[in-house]
């Protein structure tokens, strides 16, 4: 049980001893007292941290952070990115469009494919059974391909458009990509060329998954911002969840769709798997006015 009531001189002399150089929370322990009270005692006695910010890095921030960025003053300042970037946003700073575009090169030259490839591989060991998250197996093939196609194809497409959508040509905002070659096609031609892989155990599942972001490639899709994304589907009167009417029947899906087995060389769906992702571009056309 803590210590409550008034302060001893030894307390106080090894509160003023110590609290600058470790933890208060460590003062806490030696003296058996409460944070709160370690805190209020060495308020009363008048001691202080260092601020978490001097006044010159504050400066130095807000005078170089556009022209820098957050690694660079990361660097200067002997301070993590995030913390120089939280303090950015804090003062209400920005990169500067010029520094932003050096970023993304720098970003493509080290995410190479290699080293993708390394880190896909560091990742399998927090899969299936070893993750924290673990279910059972009950995941399904589109919930897998969509919770890692971001990092392996998504972000790869953006870089190369520059961020800029394809069609207005808005930079930035809220981005999406259109499947060109759609997602069904891709996920089809995958289950057609591996018939040993069954959905019906996790570990097949996963593979599919795999092989289905490993087929995607850059030229397979472009990108949009999500107005033109709407529009476009609306026009080509795809299917696309709850933006379209009811009466849309270009390219519709079974409803609830699963890829089961291969007979004769197609793809036989049956009930039970939704493999459908309720957005735009799982089922798009290829935009015929990018040619």
């Amino acid at each position: 049980m803590t210590k409550k009531g008034k302060w001893t001189e030894p307390e106080i002399t090894y509160l003023k001893q110590n609290y600058l150089k470790i933890k208060p929370s460590e003062c806490a322990i030696a003296l058996n007292r409460t944070v709160a009270s370690i805190y209020q005692q060495a308020t009363n006695q008048g001691i202080r941290k260092q601020p978490r910010y001097f006044d010159y890095e504050l400066n130095f921030i807000k005078d170089n952070y556009a022209k820098y960025g957050p690694s660079k003053l990361s660097e200067k300042l002997d301070r993590s990115t995030n913390a120089i970037r939280d303090m950015a946003v804090r003062l209400g700073l920005e990169t500067s469009k010029e520094r932003r575009v050096e970023i993304a090169k720098e970003t493509r030259s080290r995410w190479t494919y290699e080293t993708r490839s390394n880190h896909s591989k560091s990742q399998k060991k927090f899969k299936g059974p070893l993750s924290h998250s673990w279910k059972g197996g009950i995941c399904n093939v589109s919930e897998m391909i969509r919770g890692r196609l971001y990092t392996a194809w998504s972000k790869y497409v953006f870089q190369r458009d520059d961020y800029t959508c394809r069609l207005c040509g808005k930079r930035g905002g809220k981005l999406v990509v259109h499947h060109i070659r759609t997602f069904v096609e891709i996920r089809d031609t995958v289950l057609k060329n591996n018939p040993n892989l069954s959905i019906d155990n996790y570990e097949d599942r996963d593979k599919i998954a795999d092989l289905v972001i490993d087929t995607h490639e850059l030229k397979d899709g472009i990108t949009l911002c999500r107005s033109c994304h709407k529009k476009h589907h609306l026009a080509n009167g795809v299917n696309c969840g709850n933006i379209l009417p009811d009466n849309a029947g270009d390219n519709p899906q079974p409803n609830p769709p699963k890829l089961k087995v291969i007979v004769g060389g197609t793809v036989q769906r049956l009930m039970g798997e939704d493999t459908a992702t309720n957005t735009p571009d799982t089922n798009a056309p290829l935009l015929k006015s990018l040619g």
